[in-house]
């Protein structure tokens, strides 16, 4: 086995929880790299602009798993910092798409540390 040193970060993930309701945002750094993201059959992705940034949501329903069961989240792709993003929330008390929306917009531009 060879050990191979840690240079960079390949991404980042936080997760807010409180009483049951989790928030989480994960950022993958693409190094110049390409993202394809592959859409379930059961997905319904819309694109919106969230204060002029491209964000794809979807809404994801699987009466597979449960009966009534759906979730639903946010990705979208920062230019500048050349990363992807996901947000999605979960447990017993989830966001709204219009909150979603919100705390995405309220992201913004700010530099994230991410190496």
């Amino acid at each position: 086995m060879k050990v191979v040193p840690w240079t960079e970060a390949g991404g980042v993930q936080a997760k807010y929880t409180r009483q049951g309701a989790l928030i989480d945002l994960s950022a993958t750094l693409l190094h110049r790299g390409d993202v394809q993201v592959y859409q379930e059959p059961g997905n319904k992705p819309e694109k919106l602009k969230v204060k002029g940034r491209d964000i794809v949501y979807n809404y994801v329903d699987r009466p597979d798993v449960k009966p009534g069961f759906s979730y639903h989240y946010l990705t979208w792709y920062n230019e500048v910092q050349d990363a992807y993003y996901m947000l999605t929330t979960y447990g017993d008390r989830i966001l709204t798409k219009e909150q979603l929306l919100k705390l995405a917009g309220a992201h913004g531009d700010r530099a994230v540390a991410l190496s």
